[in-house]
């Protein structure tokens, strides 16, 4: 998005960004804060990486059908503008029953650890999985979960 963000174009479109470029360059925080002032030009750079990423996130969408798509890791400071232009690309790319329950949304420090934690759960208590450890009451230290792969996959 930083060298989209510093096109000659984008640049001659916006005071702000050509500011930014003359005291140092522009980064994605720049254009983040920009959008949230309402730079349109940095808000059209917001929507058009959303709709970028959209496209990815649509395949993942249809193939796994979560509840929630959390955004992080760098882009988690682009903030609301940015969650609900991905929300909105994405409802758009994906079938409306699932589109319907979609939450889009960003991240924070907790949602990483939260989400691995979710996807051990589901796959101790799955019942492929189960069945290997429940006669010995808990998963802690059964050996056989380690070399045990998904009958279905």
């Amino acid at each position: 998005m930083e060298e989209a963000a510093v096109t000659p174009q984008a640049l001659k479109r916006s005071s702000y960004l050509r500011r930014l470029d003359e005291s140092g360059g522009v980064r994605c925080e720049h254009v983040f804060r920009g959008a949230a002032e309402g730079d349109p030009v940095c808000m059209r750079l917001l929507t058009e990486a959303a709709d970028r990423l959209s496209v990815v996130l649509a395949v993942l969408t249809t193939t796994y059908n979560p509840g929630e798509v959390v955004l992080g890791g760098g882009v988690a400071e682009a903030g609301e503008f940015f969650s609900r232009a991905v929300g909105q690309a994405l409802r758009r790319r994906v079938l409306p029953a699932t589109s319907e329950r979609l939450r889009v949304r960003m991240g924070n420090e907790d949602d990483a650890l939260a989400g691995a934690c979710r996807m051990v759960t589901d796959r101790l208590l799955s019942a492929h999985v189960m069945h290997v450890w429940l006669s010995h009451g808990s998963p802690v230290g059964v050996q056989e979960l380690l070399t045990h792969r998904r009958q279905d996959a």
